[in-house]
């Protein structure tokens, strides 16, 4: 049984590496591909970009489904916060990394911090957790805002 659940996780996996590349590369059919100088040409249209951090729970020791549920709230976020302008980077992604090599939690944790070092604030998701908190901690003796609301980081950022 555990065997079926590792090829379902593999597959699942590898389909959402294919999007995932796809939403980065663009789709296949080169007249609907984005140039590397259109994508730029965009960018310099936006004022200003806010790279965001987002930080939640993932729970290594919760049971599959509740770490499911954390990677999925954190996902849903993330499309939220791309589709208000902002540039949001997830840490939570390191689940589906896990599942193929697996590394210490304290390594995760190093390696959430350096990201967290490079981004503008921080969006904190609901729920307990010992690692978002010490994000949050990081994150405000560097001077950087913590929020809540995305309504409220369009409003301090973007003025809407």
């Amino acid at each position: 049984m555990e065997d079926v659940v590792i090829v379902i996780v593999l597959i699942v996996g590898g389909y959402l590496l294919c999007l995932l590349y796809i939403f980065i590369a663009g789709p296949l059919n080169d007249s609907a591909s984005v140039t590397i100088s259109e994508a730029a040409a965009t960018e310099q249209e936006k004022p200003y970009m806010i790279y965001v951090f987002i930080a939640g729970p993932l729970n290594d020791s919760a049971p599959i489904g509740e770490r499911e549920a954390n990677v999925q709230q954190a996902m849903a976020v993330w499309h939220r916060l791309c589709d208000a302008g902002f540039i949001p980077y997830c840490p939570h992604l390191s689940h589906f990394l896990n599942r193929h090599t697996w590394r210490p939690r304290n390594e995760w944790l190093v390696h959430s911090l350096r990201w967290l070092d490079k981004c503008d604030c921080v969006f904190r998701l609901p729920g307990e957790s010992s690692g978002s908190d010490q994000e949050v901690i990081r994150a405000r003796m560097d001077g950087k805002p913590v929020f809540t609301s995305i309504d409220v980081m369009k409003e301090v950022y973007f003025g809407k």
